[in-house]
């Protein structure tokens, strides 16, 4: 069983995909591989012992990097899925800060208290 896929049929139905239909332009902004309509401006503040890491790598065609005085590196891209990001976020653990969006750091704090109540006592 692949992804709780139990039978495959052919049923004879034809799927017609819309002539305006780019996967370049619907997963442009994907952070992996879900997409959503909204687009966020992410900024993440990635401390001194991650920024190499996050620095060597591209994320996002749209991202930017910025080496900072203290050795961390802030990272910016635009993003369609806050949950996607934010499980990528979640992660890096306390090596990274989000900046914005504020979705996105609501995201990551109500999943952090989630670990933390249902591993408590």
């Amino acid at each position: 069983i692949i992804g709780g896929i139990r039978d495959i049929r052919r049923t004879g139905v034809k799927f017609a995909r819309s002539a305006d239909y780019s996967a370049d332009n619907y997963y442009a902004r994907s952070f992996g591989f879900f997409s959503g309509k909204d687009v966020f401006d992410v900024k993440l503040k990635f401390g001194s012992k991650v920024a190499d890491v996050i620095g060597n790598r591209t994320w996002s065609e749209e991202q930017e990097l910025t080496r900072e005085a203290d050795g961390g590196i802030l990272l910016s891209m635009k993003v369609n899925s806050i949950e996607e990001v934010g499980s990528w976020v979640l992660s890096w653990g306390g090596d990274v800060k989000v900046l914005a969006p504020k979705e996105l750091q609501q995201y990551v704090l109500a999943k952090a208290r989630g670990i933390l109540a249902s591993n408590s006592g």
